[in-house]
């Protein structure tokens, strides 16, 4: 199931139940703007801690996908944090052929770690520079396919307007 709605991911949470969080990640670990700095100002410095982790030792390419742990947010109900590596360095640029495989790597580790329903923003519209539209025809395929539950929440709206228009 697929869900689209303009506004504020982490306090939907509850909402929609979800019990993990996609970020939009680079491959060296920092949390700087948008959601990867939400999560890490609302979850904690753990989760960017973890994520530093992980990225040195794993080294993640563009179009991967790693987890962390939830910090704050596991009370929330948030087994782990989902990060999509859009970009190798912190506020580089990116291509939505990248955003859609990191989207579709994500989704596949939800999966995996056995998330049901993962809470997620446009990928690669903020510092990543694409254009929102583009990005929800390249996101909203794949959440369809997936067997974990979608739900997309972002202030954009031309991102929010692109996925309800095609979720009808």
């Amino acid at each position: 199931m697929v869900t689209a709605e303009k506004g504020n991911l982490l306090e939907s949470i509850e909402k929609f139940g979800l019990d993990g969080v996609m970020n939009a990640a680079n491959g060296k670990g920092p949390m700087g703007k948008g959601i990867a700095g939400a999560i890490r100002e609302i979850g904690g410095i753990q989760i960017q801690y973890d994520a530093c982790d992980i990225c040195a030792l794993k080294k993640p390419k563009e179009g991967d996908a790693y987890s962390t742990v939830s910090g704050k947010l596991f009370w929330k109900g948030i087994k782990r944090i989902i990060h999509a590596v859009t970009m190798k360095q912190p506020a580089g640029r990116t291509s939505v052929e990248i955003c859609g495989k990191a989207f579709e790597s994500a989704l596949k580790l939800a999966e995996e770690e056995d998330i049901k329903n993962l809470g997620c923003t446009a990928l690669g519209t903020g510092v990543g520079g694409l254009d929102a539209r583009e990005v929800a025809r390249i996101m909203l395929p794949l959440a369809q396919k997936s067997k974990v539950n979608v739900a997309f929440m972002d202030f954009d709206a031309d991102f929010i307007d692109e996925l309800q228009k095609n979720l009808e």
